[in-house]
């Protein structure tokens, strides 16, 4: 069995929300899992390692009175979904985000994180 490395409580994420390249508007994958440092994509095409990505979720009124929220993450990992042969899952670790924005990626995990996921304990972020 593996160690748990993870730092910070993770969840898994009730709410559909699309994380989109805010650079090219191009949708790099759903949220399926988030902690307060980083999250897990749900991707329809494996995601480049180690890479800086400029990211932008779409906010619902319910979290904030703005409409995009823009960040810095690094993929940690990647690897094709165990259960389904034509999806990857990927771990990104938030680098940059503004203290305002992380205000409201806190308010998303409380309010759309859940701690009854069922997500194999070898499923963590920081690979």
């Amino acid at each position: 069995m593996k160690k748990e490395r993870r730092r910070l409580r993770r969840r898994g994420f009730s709410y559909y929300m699309r994380v989109f390249n805010h650079r090219t508007g191009k949708v790099v994958g759903h949220l399926s899992d988030i902690s307060q440092e980083g999250f897990l994509l749900d991707c329809q095409e494996p995601i480049l390692l180690n890479v800086e990505y400029q990211l932008r979720l779409e906010l619902s009124p319910d979290l904030a009175d703005k409409n995009l929220l823009v960040f810095t993450a690094h993929c940690k990992w990647c690897r094709l979904d165990p259960t389904d042969s034509v999806t990857y899952k990927a771990g990104f670790q938030i680098v940059n985000m503004s203290p305002d924005d992380r205000l409201i990626f806190n308010r998303m995990f409380e309010r759309y994180g859940s701690d009854d996921h069922m997500k194999s304990s070898s499923d963590y972020l920081w690979k």
